[in-house]
């Protein structure tokens, strides 16, 4: 990242702006070929202090070569072809021979009463790892192409054996199929010719060989085969196998019926590469011809570095926390705390954990492999200690004087003081520098209406900065004339506020008003009606009140994310209001 600041200056509420005269400017390196997905963290901040941090992707998208490999799909596979010997991953063509009247030590699979558009079933010798699930059969088609798919298909027992090629990935197709050469091929039961498999146990890998099968079409006779590699001895970055398509004799000239469809999907269909269909290439992809060898992999000739983390007192919940590296690969974690940093550089890093109101975590000397993960401890982030007991006071002054309870830590550098004249939100940053105390005099409040505070801690370190989650919300107001006492901090009538943020996760402050003592509950509702939990319920002077729910039932454990309603009965008055968990 050359350039990682931009302005974009005043922006209107549901309006847009652009940073066109003040860009931020990534370089990328030569080695992030056509289709690599790039992660980042766009970090936002106000004038008024707020921020957020927004993770989106860039796909590198220029000029594919033929010597670029295909893909990636959304989970991580490429294909490499043979002239791609820019990358580690490419591979060589070496045909290996299955024939047995040819030297090979092949097996002919039997089709039954026919060798057109016929599968049969093969139990493969080892764990076959494909998008992260494991197999251990497969159904292998005279048409050109494998499946994990075992069902039956009709009342006579037959697999999936469709002889008309479709693009791919695609639901018209056989589920999770593999297909080295698609077409409306026919297989011979005879002398050198058929399709025979292979338990090359010595280079720990199953092969699968079409020889000399005929186009219906064009009665060009086409030789190919694939190769499953055993992902235990030959290990990829994600754990999943690898798998190699070689071609010994190849035309492809169909061109009645799509011509061939080469690649593979997922099994629901809905992620894959399509190498080429209809005689028309991927971005990256060589013209199909005598000789080519494809390799299908998650490799890339780089590392990856995989783990959790546990947000202490989140409840479960540990999305959001970003992950770096010093090498600068970058992820947030989802719901669940997993990341996983992709094409880290081989060597030693260091990996740091940050989330907004957390304490970060390091760790040191990381050793990467290539093509491998490595699997970190689980990393556990504790939050910045809040402040507590903040009172805002009202007087004759001109000023609102704010104090609370002061935090202990040695990362403890000050505070920031947050105002607003809602305490269901818009609150503004007040002190320029970090105060050193733990009481601050507003001296620049712009009437005598009620205005509501929070503060937060800072803490840092020799390479990081942070600062808590908020404290409590107190309300002050600088009075006109008589004297500050309980009566002037009254307000006219009852109200309920809405609850600040909104959505909101994990906590909300809700605020309500009461003109005179008062009985007060309230209570926490879902869209059920069935009750969360009770926040109040008792005797109240007469104020301006505000509290928080922690997002927490009664039983203390965290809710789901959704819509709730937040009910007050305070003497005769009654109200309530909408607000969603945002998870």
């Amino acid at each position: 990242i050359d350039s990682s600041l931009g302005l974009f200056g005043d922006m209107p509420v549901n309006d847009t702006s652009s940073n066109s005269t003040n860009p931020m400017v990534v370089n990328v390196a030569l080695s992030a070929f056509p289709g690599r997905v790039v992660h980042f963290n766009l970090h936002t901040t106000t004038s008024e202090g707020s921020h957020l941090a927004i993770p989106f992707t860039v796909k590198v998208d220029s000029v594919a070569h033929t010597y670029n490999p295909s893909g990636p799909d959304a989970y991580g596979y490429y294909i490499y072809d043979k002239t791609d010997t820019l990358f580690a991953p490419h591979p060589a063509y070496t045909w290996i021979e299955l024939a047995p009247g040819l030297g090979g030590s092949g097996t002919r699979l039997n089709f039954g009463s026919g060798t057109d558009d016929k599968s049969v079933l093969v139990q493969l010798p080892f764990n076959f790892v494909y998008y992260g699930n494991t197999y251990q059969k497969l159904i292998v088609c005279t048409n050109g192409f494998v499946s994990p798919d075992t069902t039956r298909i009709d009342m006579g027992g037959n697999y999936w054996a469709n002889f008309f090629n479709w693009p791919i990935p695609d639901p018209g197709n056989c589920r999770a199929q593999i297909s080295p050469f698609w077409d409306d091929l026919q297989a011979t039961s005879s002398g050198n010719k058929g399709v025979f498999t292979w338990n090359d146990t010595t280079n720990h890998q199953f092969v699968i060989a079409w020889d000399s099968t005929t186009n219906r079409n064009t009665s060009a006779v086409e030789t190919f085969e694939m190769v499953i590699y055993d992902p235990a001895y030959h290990p990829t970055i994600t754990g999943d196998a690898e798998i190699l398509y070689q071609y010994k004799t190849i035309y492809n000239t169909d061109s009645e019926e799509n011509y061939s469809t080469v690649g593979m999907e997922s099994w629901d269909e809905m992620d894959g590469i399509q190498y080429s269909f209809d005689n028309r290439y991927a971005p990256g992809g060589s013209t199909l011809s005598n000789t080519q060898a494809l390799l299908i992999t998650t490799n890339t000739g780089w590392g990856s570095i995989r783990g959790l983390v546990e947000l202490t007192g989140g409840g479960g919940h540990n999305e959001g926390v970003v992950i770096s590296s010093s090498s600068g690969q970058k992820r947030t974690t989802g719901d669940d705390g997993s990341f996983w940093l992709r094409n880290v550089p081989l060597g030693t890093v260091s990996i740091s954990a940050q989330a907004e109101g957390y304490f970060p975590a390091y760790i040191d000397s990381v050793e990467v492999v290539a093509n491998q993960a490595a699997i970190l401890p689980e990393i556990g982030l504790d939050p910045c200690p809040a402040p507590e007991s903040l009172l805002a006071t009202d007087n004759l002054s001109g000023t609102i004087n704010v104090r609370w309870r002061a935090v202990s830590d040695p990362r403890h550098t000050g505070y920031n003081v947050y105002r607003s004249r809602f305490a269901t939100g818009g609150f503004a940053k007040l002190n320029s520098t970090p105060i050193v105390g733990t009481t601050y005099t507003d001296s620049a409040v712009p009437d005598s209406s009620i205005y509501f505070y929070y503060v937060t801690a800072l803490y840092s370190d020799s390479i990081w900065s942070g600062e808590s989650f908020p404290s409590g919300v107190d309300s002050g107001r600088m009075l006109a004339t008589g004297i500050a006492g309980e009566e002037s901090q009254l307000p006219d009538a009852f109200f309920l506020s809405q609850n600040y943020p909104n959505p909101f996760n994990p906590t909300t402050v809700i605020s309500y008003g009461l003109p005179q003592d008062s009985r007060v509950k309230v209570e926490i509702y879902n869209l059920l009606g069935q009750k969360i939990k009770t926040l109040v319920n008792g005797l109240e002077k007469a104020g301006y009140k505000s509290l928080i729910w922690d997002g927490k039932d009664t039983a203390g454990k965290a809710v789901s994310s959704g819509v709730y309603f937040y009910r007050i009965d305070a003497g005769s008055f009654q109200a309530s209001k909408k607000m969603m968990m945002l998870k």
